[in-house]
């Protein structure tokens, strides 16, 4: 498998322990959102 294919597959199963995670730390649910964009934004363009 490619690392896309496996990036995807991860950030598919993971995703929504992340926003649970940033929502808790982050109150805003606006800021939430970009900062999980940001997240996997960064993520992704390390594969």
């Amino acid at each position: 498998m490619d690392s896309t294919a496996e990036f995807v597959r991860l950030w598919t199963r993971h995703q929504g322990e992340v926003e649970r995670y940033v929502c808790v730390m982050v109150p805003r649910s606006a800021d939430a959102a970009e900062v999980v964009q940001e997240v996997c934004a960064s993520l992704s363009s390390r594969t």
